[in-house]
């Protein structure tokens, strides 16, 4: 597995939920994932972001602010955590 990849998995094994899922699992993990780099003062959920289909937001580093319409602080997130509200489910999930 290459470098990157190495990372990646290691990253998710130290997390809940993904640290649950069984070492085969979890080494496929990494090539399935799309990373996106968010520079301080960035809007976010980005446009690429705007349609959640299979879509979950983890932060790997540094802290996500989400703030209220009026700007204020409604919830923060540092590594590790995961935004729930662009996460899809579906019958079967």
């Amino acid at each position: 597995m290459e470098i990157e990849l190495l990372e990646i998995r290691d990253f998710l094994a130290h997390h809940t939920p993904f640290g649950l899922l069984p070492s085969e699992l979890l080494d496929t993990l990494p090539k399935f994932i799309t990373i996106r780099y968010l520079r301080r003062g960035t809007d976010f959920p980005t446009p690429e972001l705007q349609t959640p289909e299979n879509t979950i937001i983890i932060v790997r580093s540094g802290v996500l602010e989400l703030q209220d319409s009026q700007g204020n602080l409604d919830e923060k997130l540092g590594e590790g955590g995961i935004f729930p509200d662009l996460c899809s489910s579906n019958d079967n999930t």
